[in-house]
Protein backbone atom coordinates (compact mmCIF):
# COMPACT_ATOMS: atom_id res chain seq x y z
CA UNK A 1 0.00 0.00 0.00
CA UNK A 2 2.72 2.18 1.15
CA UNK A 3 4.57 1.80 -2.75
CA UNK A 4 1.39 2.87 -4.17
CA UNK A 5 1.30 5.56 -2.26
CA UNK A 6 4.84 6.55 -2.73
CA UNK A 7 4.46 6.06 -6.60
CA UNK A 8 1.28 7.99 -6.92
CA UNK A 9 3.25 11.06 -5.29
CA UNK A 10 6.15 10.52 -7.75
CA UNK A 11 3.84 10.89 -10.80
CA UNK A 12 2.16 14.15 -9.06
CA UNK A 13 5.44 15.62 -8.86
CA UNK A 14 6.49 14.79 -12.03
CA UNK A 15 3.61 15.82 -13.71
CA UNK A 16 4.11 18.97 -12.34
CA UNK A 17 7.98 19.41 -13.34
CA UNK A 18 6.70 18.10 -16.99
CA UNK A 19 4.95 20.94 -17.37
CA UNK A 20 6.93 23.71 -15.68
CA UNK A 21 9.80 22.44 -17.68
CA UNK A 22 8.13 22.74 -20.88
CA UNK A 23 6.77 26.10 -20.00
CA UNK A 24 9.84 27.47 -19.01
CA UNK A 25 10.54 27.46 -22.55
CA UNK A 26 8.19 29.76 -23.51
CA UNK A 27 8.69 32.73 -21.62
CA UNK A 28 9.02 35.91 -23.00
CA UNK A 29 11.78 38.32 -22.88
CA UNK A 30 9.90 41.34 -22.68
CA UNK A 31 10.50 43.84 -24.93
CA UNK A 32 8.04 45.79 -24.98
CA UNK A 33 8.86 47.58 -21.34
CA UNK A 34 12.43 47.45 -21.91
CA UNK A 35 12.83 49.93 -24.76
CA UNK A 36 11.04 52.49 -24.29
CA UNK A 37 12.79 56.22 -25.07
CA UNK A 38 13.20 58.44 -21.79
CA UNK A 39 16.12 60.29 -20.31
CA UNK A 40 19.32 59.75 -21.53
CA UNK A 41 18.38 57.21 -23.97
CA UNK A 42 16.38 56.93 -27.42
CA UNK A 43 15.15 53.98 -29.37
CA UNK A 44 14.59 53.41 -32.97
CA UNK A 45 13.10 50.62 -35.18
CA UNK A 46 14.57 49.20 -38.13
CA UNK A 47 12.44 47.53 -41.21
CA UNK A 48 13.69 44.85 -43.42
CA UNK A 49 13.02 47.26 -46.21
CA UNK A 50 14.65 50.17 -44.67
CA UNK A 51 17.85 48.34 -44.50
CA UNK A 52 17.50 46.61 -47.92
CA UNK A 53 17.08 50.00 -49.33
CA UNK A 54 20.07 51.95 -47.57
CA UNK A 55 22.61 48.90 -47.99
CA UNK A 56 25.64 49.48 -45.84
CA UNK A 57 24.50 52.30 -44.89
CA UNK A 58 22.75 53.01 -40.91
CA UNK A 59 20.78 56.02 -40.39
CA UNK A 60 19.66 56.71 -36.89
CA UNK A 61 18.19 59.63 -34.83
CA UNK A 62 20.14 62.99 -34.73
CA UNK A 63 21.52 62.94 -30.98
CA UNK A 64 21.71 66.83 -29.55
CA UNK A 65 25.44 68.03 -29.84
CA UNK A 66 25.65 68.44 -25.99
CA UNK A 67 25.32 65.14 -25.57
CA UNK A 68 27.50 61.86 -26.37
CA UNK A 69 26.50 58.41 -26.61
CA UNK A 70 27.57 55.77 -24.40
CA UNK A 71 26.18 52.70 -25.89
CA UNK A 72 24.08 50.73 -28.20
CA UNK A 73 22.08 47.97 -27.88
CA UNK A 74 20.75 46.14 -30.87
CA UNK A 75 17.51 43.91 -30.21
CA UNK A 76 17.36 41.26 -33.04
CA UNK A 77 14.55 39.29 -34.79
CA UNK A 78 11.33 41.32 -33.47
CA UNK A 79 7.91 39.39 -33.37
CA UNK A 80 4.79 39.64 -31.15
CA UNK A 81 4.70 37.67 -27.81
CA UNK A 82 0.58 35.85 -29.13
CA UNK A 83 2.83 33.54 -31.56
CA UNK A 84 3.09 31.57 -28.37
CA UNK A 85 -0.64 30.79 -28.87
CA UNK A 86 0.48 28.61 -31.72
CA UNK A 87 1.27 26.17 -29.78
CA UNK A 88 -1.35 26.08 -27.53
CA UNK A 89 -2.73 23.03 -29.07
CA UNK A 90 0.41 20.99 -27.86
CA UNK A 91 -0.63 21.53 -23.91
CA UNK A 92 -4.44 19.83 -24.88
CA UNK A 93 -3.64 17.02 -22.13
CA UNK A 94 -3.56 20.44 -19.09
CA UNK A 95 -5.89 22.70 -20.42
CA UNK A 96 -8.40 21.51 -18.85
CA UNK A 97 -7.22 21.88 -15.43
CA UNK A 98 -5.81 25.49 -16.21
CA UNK A 99 -8.70 27.26 -17.67
CA UNK A 100 -10.18 29.24 -15.47
CA UNK A 101 -6.15 31.29 -15.67
CA UNK A 102 -6.90 31.21 -19.35
CA UNK A 103 -8.12 35.08 -19.70
CA UNK A 104 -5.43 36.17 -17.51
CA UNK A 105 -2.45 34.39 -18.97
CA UNK A 106 -3.68 35.99 -22.33
CA UNK A 107 -2.94 38.99 -21.13
CA UNK A 108 0.57 38.08 -20.88
CA UNK A 109 1.15 38.10 -24.41
CA UNK A 110 0.37 41.43 -25.38
CA UNK A 111 3.91 43.20 -26.61
CA UNK A 112 6.76 42.37 -28.59
CA UNK A 113 9.51 39.94 -27.95
CA UNK A 114 13.05 38.67 -29.92
CA UNK A 115 15.37 36.85 -30.60
CA UNK A 116 18.34 38.34 -29.33
CA UNK A 117 20.46 41.14 -28.28
CA UNK A 118 23.79 42.63 -28.69
CA UNK A 119 25.59 45.12 -26.98
CA UNK A 120 27.57 47.45 -29.07
CA UNK A 121 30.12 50.00 -28.69
CA UNK A 122 29.89 53.79 -28.73
CA UNK A 123 31.39 53.56 -31.71
CA UNK A 124 28.73 51.24 -33.35
CA UNK A 125 31.17 47.81 -32.76
CA UNK A 126 29.56 44.92 -32.04
CA UNK A 127 30.31 43.40 -28.49
CA UNK A 128 30.25 39.69 -28.83
CA UNK A 129 30.91 38.79 -25.68
CA UNK A 130 27.41 40.06 -24.55
CA UNK A 131 25.13 38.49 -27.17
CA UNK A 132 22.39 37.03 -25.21
CA UNK A 133 19.45 34.55 -26.65
CA UNK A 134 15.99 33.52 -25.96
CA UNK A 135 14.80 30.40 -25.86
CA UNK A 136 11.68 30.92 -27.09
CA UNK A 137 11.54 31.47 -30.76
CA UNK A 138 13.92 28.22 -30.79
CA UNK A 139 11.75 26.41 -28.99
CA UNK A 140 8.63 27.71 -31.09
CA UNK A 141 10.52 26.14 -34.17
CA UNK A 142 11.82 23.35 -32.10
CA UNK A 143 7.75 22.23 -31.29
CA UNK A 144 7.14 22.82 -34.45
CA UNK A 145 9.10 20.35 -36.19
CA UNK A 146 9.48 17.24 -33.54
CA UNK A 147 6.97 18.53 -30.51
CA UNK A 148 6.97 18.89 -27.29
CA UNK A 149 8.95 15.70 -26.05
CA UNK A 150 11.95 17.31 -27.85
CA UNK A 151 12.56 20.21 -25.65
CA UNK A 152 15.40 19.85 -22.89
CA UNK A 153 18.34 21.26 -21.40
CA UNK A 154 20.51 18.94 -23.62
CA UNK A 155 18.89 19.93 -27.02
CA UNK A 156 19.17 24.14 -25.81
CA UNK A 157 22.94 23.45 -25.24
CA UNK A 158 23.81 21.41 -28.79
CA UNK A 159 22.13 24.26 -30.50
CA UNK A 160 23.53 26.84 -28.65
CA UNK A 161 26.65 25.61 -29.04
CA UNK A 162 26.01 25.65 -33.19
CA UNK A 163 24.74 29.10 -32.78
CA UNK A 164 28.12 30.16 -30.97
CA UNK A 165 29.91 28.39 -34.51
CA UNK A 166 27.72 30.68 -36.47
CA UNK A 167 28.46 33.82 -34.86
CA UNK A 168 32.47 33.19 -35.23
CA UNK A 169 32.26 32.45 -38.50
CA UNK A 170 29.99 36.02 -39.04
CA UNK A 171 32.73 37.31 -36.93
CA UNK A 172 35.65 35.93 -38.89
CA UNK A 173 33.97 36.81 -42.38
CA UNK A 174 33.74 40.74 -40.31
CA UNK A 175 37.57 40.66 -40.04
CA UNK A 176 38.30 39.37 -43.19
CA UNK A 177 36.58 42.63 -44.87
CA UNK A 178 37.99 44.95 -42.34
CA UNK A 179 41.41 43.18 -43.16
CA UNK A 180 42.67 45.83 -45.64
CA UNK A 181 42.60 48.72 -42.33
CA UNK A 182 45.89 49.88 -40.58
CA UNK A 183 45.09 49.43 -37.20
CA UNK A 184 42.00 46.23 -37.61
CA UNK A 185 39.84 47.77 -35.67
CA UNK A 186 36.46 46.63 -35.77
CA UNK A 187 34.23 48.43 -37.84
CA UNK A 188 30.72 49.57 -36.76
CA UNK A 189 27.91 47.13 -37.73
CA UNK A 190 26.03 47.77 -40.92
CA UNK A 191 22.81 47.21 -42.26
CA UNK A 192 23.81 44.43 -44.35
CA UNK A 193 25.28 42.52 -41.16
CA UNK A 194 22.35 43.11 -39.14
CA UNK A 195 19.74 41.73 -41.67
CA UNK A 196 22.64 39.00 -42.63
CA UNK A 197 22.12 38.19 -38.77
CA UNK A 198 18.42 38.13 -38.75
CA UNK A 199 18.42 35.65 -41.47
CA UNK A 200 21.17 33.81 -39.80
CA UNK A 201 19.06 33.53 -36.39
CA UNK A 202 15.82 32.24 -38.01
CA UNK A 203 17.37 29.74 -39.93
CA UNK A 204 19.36 28.85 -36.47
CA UNK A 205 15.53 28.74 -34.79
CA UNK A 206 13.77 27.29 -37.20
CA UNK A 207 11.38 30.09 -36.93
CA UNK A 208 10.25 33.44 -38.30
CA UNK A 209 7.29 35.84 -37.38
CA UNK A 210 4.36 35.38 -39.61
CA UNK A 211 3.42 39.05 -38.93
CA UNK A 212 5.28 41.54 -40.54
CA UNK A 213 7.61 43.35 -37.91
CA UNK A 214 10.61 45.37 -37.83
CA UNK A 215 13.48 43.10 -37.27
CA UNK A 216 15.46 44.76 -35.20
CA UNK A 217 15.71 48.02 -32.66
CA UNK A 218 18.16 50.20 -31.63
CA UNK A 219 18.34 51.87 -28.04
CA UNK A 220 21.31 54.56 -27.91
CA UNK A 221 22.38 55.47 -24.71
CA UNK A 222 23.62 58.95 -24.27
CA UNK A 223 24.57 61.28 -21.36
CA UNK A 224 25.64 65.26 -21.37
CA UNK A 225 29.37 65.62 -23.09
CA UNK A 226 32.07 65.99 -20.52
CA UNK A 227 34.95 68.11 -21.29
CA UNK A 228 38.32 65.26 -21.19
CA UNK A 229 40.78 66.88 -18.53
CA UNK A 230 44.87 66.86 -19.62
CA UNK A 231 45.83 63.37 -18.91
CA UNK A 232 49.30 63.17 -17.30
CA UNK A 233 51.43 60.26 -18.66
CA UNK A 234 52.56 57.41 -16.42
CA UNK A 235 54.96 54.82 -17.20
CA UNK A 236 52.79 51.54 -17.55
CA UNK A 237 53.24 49.05 -14.53
CA UNK A 238 55.82 46.04 -14.59
CA UNK A 239 54.74 43.35 -17.43
CA UNK A 240 51.03 45.62 -17.84
CA UNK A 241 51.25 44.45 -22.20
CA UNK A 242 51.76 40.87 -21.51
CA UNK A 243 49.20 38.37 -21.21
CA UNK A 244 49.61 34.77 -19.92
CA UNK A 245 48.43 32.14 -21.74
CA UNK A 246 46.06 30.86 -19.60
CA UNK A 247 43.92 34.03 -19.14
CA UNK A 248 44.30 34.41 -23.33
CA UNK A 249 42.40 31.01 -23.00
CA UNK A 250 39.62 32.13 -20.27
CA UNK A 251 38.89 35.28 -22.30
CA UNK A 252 38.32 33.51 -25.85
CA UNK A 253 35.97 30.68 -23.31
CA UNK A 254 34.10 33.74 -22.21
CA UNK A 255 33.39 35.32 -25.66
CA UNK A 256 31.79 31.91 -26.98
CA UNK A 257 29.53 31.15 -24.27
CA UNK A 258 26.51 32.84 -25.43
CA UNK A 259 24.18 34.25 -22.64
CA UNK A 260 20.39 33.84 -22.02
CA UNK A 261 17.91 36.97 -22.63
CA UNK A 262 14.92 35.54 -20.60
CA UNK A 263 13.94 33.54 -17.42
CA UNK A 264 16.06 29.98 -17.32
CA UNK A 265 15.69 27.22 -15.07
CA UNK A 266 15.33 24.36 -17.16
CA UNK A 267 18.69 22.21 -16.27
CA UNK A 268 17.42 22.95 -12.06
CA UNK A 269 13.88 21.29 -13.17
CA UNK A 270 15.36 18.59 -15.06
CA UNK A 271 17.94 17.94 -12.10
CA UNK A 272 14.58 17.74 -9.94
CA UNK A 273 12.81 15.43 -12.23
CA UNK A 274 15.56 13.00 -12.15
CA UNK A 275 15.84 13.19 -8.34
CA UNK A 276 12.29 12.11 -8.04
CA UNK A 277 12.44 9.82 -10.55
CA UNK A 278 14.86 8.37 -8.53
CA UNK A 279 12.53 8.34 -5.68
CA UNK A 280 15.18 10.91 -3.83
CA UNK A 281 12.38 13.73 -3.01
CA UNK A 282 13.76 16.47 -0.90
CA UNK A 283 11.63 17.64 1.41
CA UNK A 284 11.70 21.81 0.75
CA UNK A 285 10.97 20.37 -3.39
CA UNK A 286 8.08 18.37 -1.92
CA UNK A 287 6.52 21.24 -0.04
CA UNK A 288 7.30 23.59 -2.66
CA UNK A 289 5.17 21.59 -4.87
CA UNK A 290 2.38 20.80 -2.73
CA UNK A 291 -0.57 23.11 -2.48
CA UNK A 292 -1.58 24.61 0.85
CA UNK A 293 -4.50 23.95 2.73
CA UNK A 294 -7.02 26.19 2.03
CA UNK A 295 -7.06 27.33 6.00
CA UNK A 296 -3.24 27.80 5.71
CA UNK A 297 -3.29 30.04 2.50
CA UNK A 298 -3.30 33.91 3.01
CA UNK A 299 -4.88 36.40 0.58
CA UNK A 300 -2.20 39.29 0.07
CA UNK A 301 -4.62 41.56 -0.99
CA UNK A 302 -7.01 41.04 2.11
CA UNK A 303 -6.19 42.69 4.97
CA UNK A 304 -4.84 39.66 7.22
CA UNK A 305 -2.42 39.53 3.88
CA UNK A 306 -1.70 43.33 4.25
CA UNK A 307 -0.81 42.90 8.62
CA UNK A 308 1.80 39.83 7.13
CA UNK A 309 3.30 42.01 4.87
CA UNK A 310 3.63 44.47 7.51
CA UNK A 311 5.64 42.23 9.96
CA UNK A 312 7.51 40.71 7.08
CA UNK A 313 8.44 43.42 6.14
CA UNK A 314 9.03 45.49 9.09
CA UNK A 315 12.36 47.67 9.74
CA UNK A 316 13.92 45.32 12.28
CA UNK A 317 14.14 42.54 9.57
CA UNK A 318 15.76 44.60 7.39
CA UNK A 319 20.01 43.74 6.07
CA UNK A 320 22.56 46.09 7.25
CA UNK A 321 24.21 46.35 3.78
CA UNK A 322 23.66 45.23 1.03
CA UNK A 323 26.08 43.59 -2.55
CA UNK A 324 27.52 46.41 -4.58
CA UNK A 325 24.93 46.12 -7.02
CA UNK A 326 22.68 48.74 -9.48
CA UNK A 327 20.61 49.75 -7.11
CA UNK A 328 17.38 49.32 -9.70
CA UNK A 329 18.16 45.60 -9.51
CA UNK A 330 16.96 46.02 -5.62
CA UNK A 331 14.30 43.35 -4.96
CA UNK A 332 10.47 44.28 -5.27
CA UNK A 333 8.52 44.58 -2.30
CA UNK A 334 6.83 40.96 -2.25
CA UNK A 335 10.38 39.91 -3.38
CA UNK A 336 11.50 40.80 -0.17
CA UNK A 337 8.64 39.77 1.65
CA UNK A 338 8.99 36.05 0.40
CA UNK A 339 12.64 35.84 1.33
CA UNK A 340 11.90 37.64 4.91
CA UNK A 341 8.70 34.69 5.20
CA UNK A 342 10.94 32.42 4.08
CA UNK A 343 13.77 33.16 6.77
CA UNK A 344 11.33 33.44 9.51
CA UNK A 345 9.99 29.49 8.75
CA UNK A 346 13.49 28.15 8.73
Amino acid sequence: MQTIADGAERERLLAILDFWHKIEFFIPYDLSSRIVSGEGRTVFWLHAKTLEDDGAALSRPAIPEEKQITGFTLFLGIFNKSEIADIRRHFDSVTADIAEYDDAERGDLDGDTCFASLQLSPLGEPMFETFSVSTLPWALGRVRKSGLSSLSHEAFADSKRQLSELLQNFRAQRHLRSSSSEDMVDQPIDANEILTLHELLCDWAGFASKHEKPIAAVEIRYRDRVEKPELISLPPPPDSNAIDADDEDESASVEDDIGILNSFFIEDIERAMIRVTHGDIPAPLRQYLTPLAREKRIDLYSEDGRRAIVRALHPGKLNRGRWLSEPHHAMSLIQQFAINSAIDDL
